[in-house]
């Protein structure tokens, strides 16, 4: 990994893969919904639409896409609660061609169509709403009983109210608030040498200049005070579930910890999907996540269950993470997930586009870890360690669950009187 920084502030991390045939390109930039204005909720998510709409270069959405194309590319973008992300794959002849793309994007974008992209980002708000216009994307259901009244309870698309609220000039007010270079990381992973990419970026990204506005940050959060639930009501024919807990934030010493245990519950010889799917046959798919952030983080276990199902997969699912918290766990067991987490790492080198992520991001959000980190921090834990992480996280006054489907007043009452079991 090579750094370099330019005159203007903007940050460069070049990581050569020699051995790879391909370029993964990626502009960072430290801004995401939760510094969205309070009245213009989605914004940062429709900034990164609009940037797609044309450039100075490719002064139409089409031209832009075949431009990429043409060069082994496909541009693609991705904001979250802190980040947004601009970046493209390309062949690396044409590495530069590629930067000049990216860098017009960010530079030289026509900022045009607005009325027309802000019909489509409504339509994709509209996709995940039932038809009462509530919310049925069960882990941003989650999130409002996780940090009720933050930003980090509003999803990052905003709402159709604030979006159609949002004027052009509001969009360019942001960029020019947010998309600055010293808030700006440009990563570039895979065969290239590091030096021919600084002369790129000397090129293309240092002609823009500024600070950007003081950052907003996330608020103290109040104590947990025991098991919340919330229904959402939806006419199919299975339910959605993410059971939530508040977890690590992003340099807690546990937080590995607990991206060990979700990697271990998405893997098919793990207790979750092993038990819940493998022994009972109560759900097709189950999988866990985890987000983290400075001041806060969560773990999250989802899975799609029919009506009959509902109360025994979400029982035995909780028993299972119950389970970790008053028993270590096997070593035998512990050592098969660290040793498949480590292959996975390893095969990550194999990414152009997985190691720009991780450098570009671990950079722009301060929290930079080599694979070689990672692997050390993993082979580290303890079934201890897990222990811990799991009586830490999982127990009845740090429970949370999101229940969308056909519910029932008989739905409610069974799960409430299971829920009041776990305690």
């Amino acid at each position: 990994m090579k750094r370099k920084t330019l005159e203007n502030g903007l940050r460069i991390v070049v990581v050569e893969l020699p051995h790879l045939h391909s370029v993964e390109i990626g502009i960072h930039f430290g801004t995401g919904s939760i510094d969205d204005p309070a009245d213009k909720k989605g914004i940062a998510h429709a900034v990164e639409h609009l940037l797609f709409r044309g450039t100075s270069l490719c002064p139409d959405a089409e031209i832009l896409d075949a431009a990429f194309e043409v060069i082994g590319g496909g541009a693609n973008a991705g904001t979250d609660e802190e980040t947004t992300c601009y970046y493209s794959r390309v062949h690396p002849k044409h590495t530069d061609r590629g930067m000049a793309l990216i860098s017009s994007m960010i530079l030289s974008h026509l900022m045009k169509d607005w009325e027309i992209e802000k019909k489509s980002i409504i339509q994709e708000i509209r996709d995940g709403l039932n038809n009462k216009q509530e919310n049925i994307c069960p882990i941003e259901v989650v999130n409002t009983l996780l940090w009720p009244g933050t930003d980090l309870s509003i999803p990052v698309i905003g709402d159709i109210r604030s979006v159609r609220g949002i004027k052009l000039k509001d969009a360019k007010a942001f960029i020019a608030d947010n998309y600055t270079p010293d808030n700006a990381v440009l990563c570039v992973a895979g065969k290239v040498k590091a030096e021919d990419i600084f002369a790129s970026a000397e090129k293309y990204f240092s002609a823009r200049k500024g600070k950007r506005a003081p950052k907003i940050q996330i608020p103290d959060l109040p104590v947990q005070t025991g098991a919340k639930l919330s229904f959402v009501r939806n006419p199919d024919s299975q339910f959605s579930v993410c059971i939530g807990f508040r977890g690590f934030s992003r340099h807690h010493d546990l937080s590995p910890v607990a991206s060990l245990l979700k990697f271990s519950f998405c893997q098919s010889s793990g207790r979750l999907f092993s038990q819940v799917r493998g022994r009972k046959g109560l759900v097709y798919h189950i999988d866990a996540d985890t987000s983290v952030f400075p001041s806060t983080g969560a773990f999250y276990v989802n899975f799609e269950t029919e009506p009959n199902n509902l109360s025994d997969a979400l029982s035995e699912s909780v028993k299972i993470l119950w389970a970790l918290a008053e028993k270590p766990m096997d070593e035998e067991e512990l050592a098969r997930h660290k040793e498949s987490f480590i292959y996975e790492l390893e095969y990550s080198q194999d990414s152009s586009q997985q190691i720009q992520m991780r450098y570009g991001s671990g950079e722009i959000l301060g929290h930079m870890r080599t694979i070689e980190d990672d692997k050390v921090v993993i082979s580290g834990i303890t079934a201890e360690m897990v222990q811990m992480t799991a009586k830490l996280l999982f127990h009845p006054q740090n429970l949370h669950i999101a229940i969308i489907g056909p519910v029932q007043k008989k739905t409610k009452t069974e799960i409430e009187g299971l829920i009041a079991n776990f305690n």
